[in-house]
């Protein structure tokens, strides 16, 4: 398969037209060449790249893009990540908010089998629908499935209860007060010190299940479609 092959496989399963806004999303790096073999990440960190030229990978699909913010000086590492990409012939793809917002959201409402789901966000982002379970067998989940030792504030003796969940960071003071709204418990990733202590004074529930595990359930179940869907090997590189 070719590159521009690929690119429209995973972009009829994670439309870019699905990205917030202002999100880079997209071909990184490269041009249309053949792949015989795509590496799948988180990041595209400079571990996973140097990773990615040793494992002999073509292309390289991550979440996260190669830069969130616009750079006029490619020095550092960011040089580095260019130099080694270019020099091995490595095409980097990135699927961000897109994949949030087409998958990765849907993965977290499958795994704790929400009911009644709707969107947590009018953009798409998270989703908000009925635990049918106790507190506990929420926890149990999160800890089996997401994060071993995940972070919980306000924990409840209830059941059956409305919960929010968003792929990543989504516990800032912003988003904490917008699911409390909407939901009676909450799980996402990256709880700053003022966001949890405005979580205890609402006395609202929060579980930071980590930026890394609330994404990469779900990009662990998105590279097996890619399996079924492309005719490369596949081969994970940080997870």
């Amino acid at each position: 398969m070719n590159v521009y092959e690929i690119i429209e496989i995973i972009e009829n399963l994670a439309p870019t037209e699905m990205a917030i806004e202002g999100d880079n999303v997209g071909l990184q790096v490269g041009e249309d060449r053949e792949v015989n073999k795509l590496g799948v990440a988180l990041d595209p960190s400079l571990e996973v790249i140097k990773k990615a030229v040793k494992e002999g990978v073509d292309f390289l699909f991550t979440h996260h893009p190669l830069l969130k913010d616009p750079i006029n000086k490619f020095t550092g590492v960011v040089y580095k990540k260019l130099e080694l990409l270019i020099n091995n012939k490595i095409v980097l793809y990135s699927a961000h908010t897109n994949l949030d917002v087409a998958f990765l959201n849907d993965a977290l409402s499958e795994l704790f089998n929400l009911k009644n789901i709707q969107p947590l966000y009018d953009n798409g982002l998270g989703r908000v629908g009925i635990f049918e379970g106790t507190f506990k067998e929420l926890l149990d989940i999160v800890k089996e499935n997401l994060c071993k030792n995940p972070i919980v504030v306000n924990p409840k003796d209830i059941e059956n209860f409305k919960l929010a969940v968003l792929s990543g960071y989504g516990l800032s003071q912003k988003s904490i007060i917008h699911a409390a709204k909407n939901s009676d418990v909450y799980i996402s990733g990256d709880l700053t010190h003022h966001a949890r202590i405005l979580a205890e004074d609402m006395n609202f529930s929060v579980i930071d299940a980590t930026h890394y595990g609330t994404e990469v359930y779900g990009l662990k179940k998105f590279k097996n479609i890619l399996e079924e869907k492309l005719d490369v090997e596949i081969i994970s590189l940080d997870f």
